[in-house]
């Protein structure tokens, strides 16, 4: 749950790059309903937000976003 209450879901996306490996990466959205994108389908993200993170000498970056949409 999100700050005002509202569920979040992890969405699963693939990144692709001409020239380099595709990377999975997960971007947290909030939502009340379930979202339900077909693989493969072009998606925008209303307000991506990378943030930092560090945690016992591990670190990395957290994908959040405030929407997502079939593009």
């Amino acid at each position: 749950m999100d700050a005002d209450g509202v569920p979040l879901w992890s969405v699963q996306i693939l990144i692709l790059r001409a020239g380099r490996r595709s990377e999975l990466e997960t971007v947290k959205v909030p939502s009340i309903v379930a979202i339900n994108i077909p693989p493969t389908t072009p998606i925008v993200f209303d307000g991506l937000t990378a943030t930092t993170w560090e945690n016992n000498g591990r670190s990395g970056i957290s994908l959040s976003a405030r929407g997502i949409a079939e593009a």
